[in-house]
């Protein structure tokens, strides 16, 4: 399993309405770092809060000297998030190539009414009147852009900021001011955590970050925010929403068919995605990229796809799921369709699993 590189956040609940504040508008950047981060955590500590039962924290933001803070010139940044119950999941690579930075972001939804993947595009069944092998239930986008490189290392050294601040739980309440001075001795905020509105608003956050040898960092999550324990993931989903606010105001273009270069770019992503996606609360996050590789997979992933089909399940749960969705992809990335007969009749899911399983 991947480690947590956020080991210095201390006991702290993490408000999450809907699975973060990507619901929100979209509002202004600030152009100094510190001011971005501290912006960033006031979705998650509340300032001049009343008395309550929630507790109280102490955030430290840590003193950098962000004049020498620079990214590499060949840095990577793959962001994954999305809400389980909310139907979504975005697959986000940002790479810097020394003076240009390139934006890709992979989509998938479920579709409004009367929208589906029209017959024929990846993951499509044959009409036939059995229909065993489901089609895809989700609507799929592949979007590119570009970012200037001075909003790219505002980024960088945002994102420096939010994974090394500390936070502190306190045992009294008061009222607070949650503003940081950029140039303050402790740059210090205080606040209360807001508590999460409900149980149910699952979400993924995943951050693959290489911004140079020293300045790297992986973190992944998978779950739902609890009011029962403490959790420790407001300063990483401050990190997504400083990727996502970044990337609003960026121009991206629709491209209707993946090329090779797309595909090994999803593929990169999928690798670090794949270590995490048996996580016992990541199974509706596994389900989606299957349907995604449909549409984007490389000849790489047919490997992972041969191995998912071979994990039966009982009717109706996740895994017996994932061997349909599997097995679409697989009638797609190999051009070999043994889902049915020469007459369009489904064919047992054991034997279409027996002949996909051949070398």
């Amino acid at each position: 399993m991947i480690k947590k590189y956020f080991a210095t956040l201390l006991g702290l609940f993490v408000f999450v309405f809907s699975f973060n504040s990507l619901a929100k508008e979209t509002r202004s950047i600030p152009k100094d770092p510190y001011q971005w981060a501290n912006k960033l955590l006031q979705d998650f500590i509340e300032p001049e809060s009343e008395k309550s039962e929630a507790p109280n924290f102490q955030v430290f933001l840590p003193k950098i000297d962000l004049k020498n803070l620079k990214s590499s010139p060949k840095s990577m940044l793959q962001l994954t998030w999305g809400s389980g119950h909310g139907g979504s999941l975005r697959l986000l690579t940002i790479i810097r190539d020394k003076e240009s930075v390139q934006v890709l972001k992979f989509s998938l939804d479920e579709p409004s009414l009367g929208t589906k993947n029209p017959v024929g595009t990846p993951c499509h069944p044959i009409e036939s009147k059995f229909k065993p092998y489901p089609e895809c239930n989700f609507v799929t986008n592949l979007e590119s852009g570009t970012m200037d490189l001075k909003s790219f290392e505002k980024l960088f050294q945002t994102i420096m900021i939010l994974k090394n601040t500390k936070i502190y739980s306190m045992d009294h309440t008061n009222n607070f001011q949650p503003y940081v001075d950029p140039q303050s001795k402790t740059n210090e905020l205080e606040g209360e955590a807001l508590l999460s509105s409900f149980s149910s608003a699952n979400y993924v956050n995943s951050i693959n970050a290489t911004f140079g040898p020293e300045n790297g960092f992986q973190y992944y999550f998978s779950g739902y925010p609890s009011n029962d324990e403490p959790i420790q993931h407001a300063a990483p989903n401050a990190i997504q929403n400083a990727i996502v606010e970044s990337i609003e105001t960026s121009s991206f273009n629709k491209i209707n068919i993946a090329d090779a270069k797309h595909r090994t770019v999803f593929h990169n992503h999928m690798a670090f995605l794949s270590e995490e996606w048996d996580d016992e609360n990541s199974w509706w996050v596994k389900e989606r990229l299957i349907e995604m590789m449909a549409h984007f997979g490389t000849n790489e992933e047919v490997k992972i796809l041969k191995s998912v089909i071979q994990q039966s399940g009982k009717k109706n749960d996740s895994k017996k799921r994932l061997q349909y969705k599997a097995i679409n992809a697989l009638a797609v990335l190999t051009g070999k369709d043994f889902r049915y007969s020469t007459d369009g009749e489904a064919l047992p899911l054991d034997s279409v699993v027996k002949k996909y399983s051949i070398k």
